[in-house]
């Protein structure tokens, strides 16, 4: 059987997730794209970290709004993102 060629699977640290989310901060207007490039990873995994901090930060402004949400529907991929 021929192994696929490629490159290898690049998952970020947590120190890197830190700095990814720093940098976006800094420059609101780069794209996942230009940030997996810049971190040598995927636009996805860099995607999942921004939605995931921008849950967290949702669930800290609003905690009744995604508590009641929660609760109505059972299911965390309906929250609504703030």
């Amino acid at each position: 059987m021929a192994e696929k060629a490629g490159k290898k699977r690049n998952y970020l640290s947590l120190e890197k997730k830190v700095e990814v989310i720093k940098y976006a901060q800094r420059n609101p207007g780069t794209n996942v794209r230009d940030l997996g490039a810049l971190f040598s990873c995927g636009k996805t995994q860099i995607a999942q970290i921004l939605k995931i901090i921008k849950i967290l930060y949702c669930l800290c402004t609003t905690p009744m709004l995604v508590e009641v949400e929660l609760t109505q529907k059972k299911d965390i991929s309906s929250i609504r993102i703030c």
